[in-house]
């Protein structure tokens, strides 16, 4: 009598295009709990349900700070160029360009930088995310306005300096 081959379960094999085969070990598949492999970032609780210290406790503000991979300088939000007619109308389109990033705090002023002593990468964090949205808000201005406020410091002092220059 004939021999049977017996096919093992824990491996597989196939043929490429050129006829050659290969014997590929099965591995087996699990169940991917995401509960067990999510990172805990700065403010979520520690096993005890208390902040752990030097970390700060709402989770939409590290969202605010944070960059994606799209957020760079060259970054153009609004396609329209602010000149001293158009502000009332671009004031909006840029508000809301912001705000669906998540960034719209650094120009109204509703987020507040981190203390750099208590939490110093979280500072540093704002800071870059800061110099960002203040070249974003330089992107989508004219030149000419871009000349008089190139100096500010912060997104919301720009955004307070255009405010009063072109609301007039």
């Amino acid at each position: 009598m004939g021999a049977k081959k017996v096919r093992k379960a824990s491996s597989f094999s196939y043929s490429d295009t050129y006829g050659s085969s290969l014997r590929v070990p099965r591995v087996k598949q699990r169940r991917f709990d995401s509960a067990r492999y999510q990172p805990k970032l700065p403010g979520q609780l520690s096993g005890d349900g208390k902040p752990q210290k030097g970390q700060i406790e709402s989770s939409p503000i590290l969202e605010a700070y944070s960059l994606q991979s799209g957020d760079h300088p060259g970054l153009v939000l609004i396609s329209q160029l602010l000149q001293q007619d158009n502000y009332s109308s671009l004031c909006r389109s840029m508000c809301l360009a912001l705000s669906g990033k998540h960034k719209i705090g650094f120009i109204d002023g509703s987020l507040q930088k981190p203390n750099p002593i208590v939490h110093p990468v979280l500072a540093e964090s704002c800071q870059c995310t800061n110099d960002i949205v203040t070249t974003w808000l330089l992107n989508s201005i004219s030149k000419d306005i871009a000349a008089s406020v190139i100096c500010v410091s912060s997104a919301a002092l720009l955004w307070q300096d255009l405010e009063i220059f072109l609301s007039e």
